[in-house]
């Protein structure tokens, strides 16, 4: 006799869409490697930023300081955009040496550093500043959590085996990273203070004129909970970073450095699922995980046809913005 396993039935839905009510399975697109193993250990990886989502801080705290790391700017950007309700003293890094750098000579009460990066990844710069010896108390008790687009089931526990604190996915959910917060920051230093995101300062605008292919404006909008001129100004620092990139894709491809291929790769990923550009990071998704696995037949196949993909949707941010 054959027995057959419960078979689950999954509703996909796009990018930060709300799902129906209901006892669902679900999986946001682009689907990522975090969000099946989550499914399969019984949690749902639906990321939601629409106006019904956790659009307020739990509280503010101006004499707190927060270094964020990541080696592409629209993800600072963005990081930076989410903590500006908490009344944070922020500052942004773009790379592991720096950020080491920085620990030295400022008294940060958290950091969120990204796991992979060029050059140095978050694990290494994150362990020597564990390392550190002139104020080892500080340095040992710091909490630094890991920013990571690629989360599978058991990776906070590596993570924390490594010496981080806790880690926060990409692209960040503002209920996680609340919780996030409200954990790691003192508790003394908590104002109880509602915030709403949606009451940051913006200039009238109007996204109806940004008719971009593979860009969702409302859904990218949404991460910044209705700020309307923050996302066009980071859809401009995607622009930069999308030619910088391409530049370190040709260099890392022509020199052999898989590794550092693949983070740039993951970077575009990240960045391109923030501000709305779904079918972009999906792309982007295909050629990190052929990197992670050596794969050069696919990279060699479909790399050119990424940059073309790339290239484009960076022309027609040109255009909409008149860069």
């Amino acid at each position: 006799m054959t027995f057959l396993k419960a078979q689950k039935i999954v509703l996909l839905t796009e990018f930060g869409e709300s799902p129906p009510t209901g006892l669902w399975n679900v999986i946001s697109m682009p689907a990522h490697a975090m969000s099946v193993a989550n499914l399969y250990n019984g949690k749902s990886s639906n990321y939601t930023y629409s106006t019904h989502s956790e659009n307020t801080a739990r509280f503010t705290a101006p004499d707190v300081k927060v270094l964020v790391v990541d080696d592409i700017t629209t993800n600072l950007k963005v990081a930076h955009g989410l903590l500006v309700p908490y009344d944070f003293n922020v500052e942004l890094c773009s790379n592991g040496f720096d950020a080491i750098e920085a620990v030295k000579s400022n008294d940060y009460d958290i950091v969120f550093m990204d796991y992979k990066m060029p050059g140095m990844n978050g694990i290494d710069a994150m362990q020597q500043i564990r390392a550190l010896t002139d104020r080892p108390a500080y340095y040992k008790d710091l909490p630094i959590i890991a920013l990571t687009a690629n989360a599978v089931s058991g990776v906070k526990e590596r993570f924390i085996q490594s010496g981080f604190n806790d880690f926060l996915s990409k692209p960040i959910d503002t209920t996680q990273l609340n919780t996030i917060l409200e954990k790691w920051i003192p508790s003394s230093k908590q104002k109880n203070t509602a915030f709403y995101m949606n009451t940051v300062k913006t200039k009238k605008q109007s996204l109806d004129d940004i008719q971009i292919e593979g860009l969702d404006t409302k859904k990218g909008v949404d991460v910044f909970s209705g700020n309307v001129e923050y996302y066009i100004d980071t859809l401009a620092t995607f622009y930069d970073d999308g030619y910088l990139k391409i530049r370190a894709i040709k260099k890392a491809l022509d020199s052999g450095n898989i590794y550092d291929y693949t983070t740039h790769v993951h970077a575009l990923k990240s960045a391109a699922a923030s501000i709305g550009a779904g079918q972009l990071s999906s792309a982007a998704y295909d050629l990190e995980m052929a990197g992670e696995n050596d794969d050069m037949g696919f990279i060699e196949k479909n790399n050119k046809d990424f940059i073309v993909l790339l290239e484009k949707f960076l022309s027609d941010i040109k255009d909409v913005l008149s860069l």
